[in-house]
């Protein structure tokens, strides 16, 4: 998929939205549920037991969501004039491609830098991704796990993840599938 369709696909998802968790979440909140990594909202894992339920509530969600096996699309973000190489733990640098049409401003977040992403499509393996939710988990770096085809997106962050479900009619099922993760918290957060 070139980026022209990438950013196509990506507008019949998600609309005016970017590849972002809290841009998600404010523009399309009626698709929105949020986990927790680890119980009692415990924000960091501390030794390899944290890990493993950390995996192991990721794998789990990012698996339903996106589907075991299917076709999805991996969103890096880069902020103003970062240079750095497209980076994530498990994927070639090289297969990152740019997608200039989702460039995104807003004073609201990164003090109006602009927002540039790059995309690459993959295919959804439970486990497949440990090595990068490890490093999200611990703020090495940001992911953002979209099925365009479904709608659905998983935006994993140090402390949880935000999950974007293809209709706001799945959001019922899914906070009761995810009852045991999600926050105490009344707004969700």
């Amino acid at each position: 998929m070139d980026s022209t369709e990438t950013a196509a696909a990506w507008k019949r998802a998600f609309g005016d939205a970017v590849p972002l968790g809290h841009v998600c979440r404010r523009m399309i909140a009626e698709r929105w549920v949020r986990i927790h990594s680890l119980p009692e909202s415990k924000r960091y894992p501390e030794d390899e037991d944290d890990f493993r339920e950390l995996l192991s509530r990721h794998n789990a969600v990012a698996t339903a969501v996106l589907g075991e096996g299917e076709r999805f699309v991996l969103f890096d973000a880069r902020f103003g004039d970062d240079t750095v190489s497209w980076d994530l733990p498990g994927i070639e640098p090289t297969a990152f491609a740019e997608v200039p049409q989702l460039a995104y401003r807003s004073n609201e977040d990164t003090e109006g830098l602009l927002t540039r992403f790059a995309a690459v499509e993959t295919t959804w393996r439970r486990s497949a991704f440990d090595d990068l939710m490890r490093a999200v988990a611990v703020c090495r770096t940001r992911a953002f796990f979209a099925n365009l085809r479904l709608g659905t997106a998983y935006a994993p962050y140090d402390g949880g993840a935000d999950v974007f479900v293809s209709s706001p009619e799945a959001v019922g099922p899914s906070r009761s599938a995810w009852r045991r993760w999600l926050s105490f918290r009344e707004d969700g957060l």
